[in-house]
């Protein structure tokens, strides 16, 4: 049973470490780059996209498994008094920054990317608003990644307050 644990905590960190650094290769190199838009940027944005999905439903599936691998069942998960524990509410602010990126990476994935690959080159000004668009969520999804990380840090280790 530890040996699937770890196992499983490896791949969720692993999960985490693949879509955190596309995000940090996503606004150092492919947004600045879509000014050119070579054709290899295309293909990597698209590459990028399909693989931060996966990793999130690498998250969601081995985040659940950890979370009952540490002694937790289904009946604690809906009770309130888990909730109102020091781990429960750690895990509920995870869960509402883990959503959030969700969201904000829908709204980048089907909306402002694909315009962005549609408009391609130029200095137009929709297409300027698309970056700038594009860099943001980026931005907001890197910085609620951190955080999510921190959570996850004192859900081990617990909490500082």
């Amino acid at each position: 049973m530890l040996t699937v644990y770890l196992v499983s905590v490896f791949i969720h960190i692993l999960c985490a470490v693949i879509w955190l650094g596309g995000l940090v290769l996503l606004l150092l190199v492919w947004l600045p780059a879509h000014s050119e838009m070579p054709h290899w940027i295309a293909k990597g944005d698209m590459v990028f996209r399909r693989v931060a999905w996966y990793a999130f439903a690498g998250l969601v599936v081995t985040g659940i498994y950890n979370v009952l691998a540490r002694g937790w069942s289904w009946s604690d998960l809906i009770g309130l008094s888990f909730w109102q524990s020091a781990f429960g509410q750690t895990l509920a602010v995870k869960l509402l920054l883990f959503a959030l990126i969700l969201g904000i990476s829908a709204w980048y994935d089907f909306v402002i990317g694909p315009r962005l690959l549609e408009l391609g080159r130029g200095a137009d000004k929709e297409l300027q608003e698309m970056r700038r668009r594009a860099k943001i969520l980026c931005q907001c999804n890197f910085a609620l990644g951190l955080a999510v990380l921190i959570c996850a840090i004192m859900l081990v280790r617990g909490r500082p307050f």
